[in-house]
């Protein structure tokens, strides 16, 4: 199924502008990999320098929605790139913690 970003991007543009909210587009090349709590370094996709490319992160994705930082903290891979989306913006991410990030226990209802 394809999904119009596009469409979706220019609406929530408009939304945006009109309840006089600022809407910044993210280049957002290696929010996922490199670790946000370690402050590694987030080079943009296609302007790495020699240096850059050779980076290794800090931490790494364990499972499916989990990250380790360097020293070996599990928080949610999702906040954790989310977190570096916002680094790349330039938003204040000083009130960002561990504990915001933390993996929410996984429930079964199938076997409440």
């Amino acid at each position: 199924m394809q999904v119009p970003f596009t469409a979706l991007r220019d609406t929530l543009k408009y939304l945006c502008e009109r309840h006089g909210l600022e809407f910044v587009v993210v280049e957002e090349s290696y929010t996922s990999k490199m670790s946000f709590f370690d402050g590694d370094e987030l080079p943009v996709y296609g302007k790495e320098t020699e240096e850059q490319k050779n980076l290794k992160p800090s931490g790494k994705r364990t499972r499916r929605g989990e990250y380790k930082t360097g020293n070996k903290t599990v928080i949610n891979a999702d906040a954790q790139g989310a977190s570096n989306i916002l680094r790349k913006a330039k938003i204040d991410t000083s009130k960002i913690s561990y504990k915001v990030c933390q993996v929410l226990k996984k429930i079964n209802i199938w076997r409440l």
